[in-house]
């Protein structure tokens, strides 16, 4: 990579620019981090939070908790109990990233 965007009709080059890099940086580590612990049943937000351990940001890391218990939600064969828990964890995790 050049640091350059290519057009790749007329070869034009143009620079990137650092907010665009930072950019997908931090998209990438989001879901580096999604990754690593998609495969837990962690239930708990503040569980997720503490996980990520600096490697992303709280907003960002309650964003991932909420895309697993979204995924886990959608999972097929949840007896009612398992459904009223992720919902509820949800719900927890939804209302803490609101703030006060």
């Amino acid at each position: 990579p050049s640091g350059d965007f290519l057009c790749g009709s007329c070869k034009y080059k143009w620079p990137i620019s650092n907010i665009e890099i930072n950019w997908s940086y931090k998209e990438f580590e989001i879901e580096k981090f999604y990754e690593e612990i998609k495969n837990n049943k962690v239930l708990d937000c503040n569980e997720i939070i503490k996980r990520a351990g600096g490697k992303i940001s709280a907003d960002d890391a309650r964003r991932v908790a909420r895309r697993l218990l979204r995924r886990n939600l959608r999972a097929s064969g949840l007896g009612q109990k398992e459904r009223a828990e992720l919902i509820e964890a949800l719900r927890l995790c939804a209302k803490s990233s609101a703030g006060p």
